[in-house]
């Protein structure tokens, strides 16, 4: 398995979908037998739109360890695979999930 933790994206389905795209992991993965995860971050007003907490030590003083809130956070999907991937969205090809089309009307 890899964990991919992308930087500062949008959060519309277009711009993941097109970082996703541009960075050719997947095929790299589906040719190598790999589950890549791709963890989606919301992201806040000091670490951006999308944005993981790289930096924000005065939010979480482990924000950089394995006691931090994103570390502990994508440990947790990682452990809960199964249930994760059983509520995941998928995508068809280029297609925008229902659930994502839902949301934005």
């Amino acid at each position: 398995m890899s964990v991919h933790y992308h930087g500062c994206i949008p959060l519309k389905w277009v711009a993941r979908k097109r970082w996703v795209s541009a960075i050719d992991l997947n095929e790299y993965a589906e040719a190598n037998d790999i589950v890549v995860l791709y963890p989606q971050a919301a992201g806040d007003p000091q670490s951006g739109t999308g944005c993981w907490n790289w930096f924000n030590y005065n939010f979480d003083r482990h924000f950089d360890d394995r006691r931090g809130v994103a570390l502990r956070t994508v440990r947790a999907i990682v452990e809960d695979l199964p249930n994760a991937v059983a509520g995941a969205l998928v995508s068809d090809g280029d297609a925008i999930p229902d659930e994502v089309l839902a949301d934005s009307a």
